[in-house]
């Protein structure tokens, strides 16, 4: 009786449902952005969002790239918890942007961390961001949940206006600042699937 009970066990073990997910992901574009944010100085601050995203993940290979267009991006900023749009601002955020040189692209050469068996994994791409015709090798601290049939990828990097060879908005912005910010925090939010 006790072998019979075992060999049940283990069969119904095995045949239980599980869960796979795919090795190979795009970025939704709908349902994905990337937000920005720029310190001016003391009490101003600028805000905007980079709607579209085109995208892919190789989880299996360790690769894939990203590229986003600032040109398309939207600016605010928060006067009083309202946002307050400037045309003038996105004009001349756009017209530093907007050139083909100038469309960054990150080829992801690593993604380490990622653990398919887990819900969560705090993963690191690694790659290079092109950007005004410069390349630079970078790391992205990311994570990565399943939600269903889809992972959802949040990460902030830090991206410096030196590394790259551009001009400083903050200078334009606001002519008179003690200490310009000198980089500025992109935080991702991707749905892939």
């Amino acid at each position: 009786m006790k072998l019979l009970f075992i060999v049940m066990f283990t069969l119904s073990f095995v045949v239980m449902p599980t869960y796979s997910f795919a090795k190979s992901y795009s970025v939704e574009e709908v349902s994905s952005k990337i937000d920005w944010h720029l310190y001016i100085a003391e009490g101003t601050d600028v805000y905007g969002q980079i709607p579209i995203i085109k995208g892919q993940f190789d989880f299996e290979k360790n690769s894939g790239e990203l590229s986003f267009d600032l040109a398309k991006t939207k600016s605010w900023e928060l006067d009083e918890g309202k946002k307050d749009y400037s045309d003038a601002r996105d004009d001349r955020i756009r017209s530093i942007t907007s050139s083909k040189k100038n469309i960054p692209v990150f080829s992801v050469t690593s993604i380490s961390g990622y653990n398919n068996s887990k819900s969560s994994s705090n993963i690191e791409l690694t790659g290079k961001l092109s950007l005004n015709g410069n390349t630079k090798n970078i790391v992205i601290k990311a994570i990565v949940e399943k939600i269903e049939n889809e992972l959802k990828l949040k990460a902030k990097y830090q991206l410096k206006w030196e590394d790259f060879k551009i001009d400083n908005p903050v200078i334009w912005i606001l002519r008179v600042t003690k200490k310009p910010q000198e980089f500025i925090t992109l935080s991702f939010d991707l749905t892939l699937k």
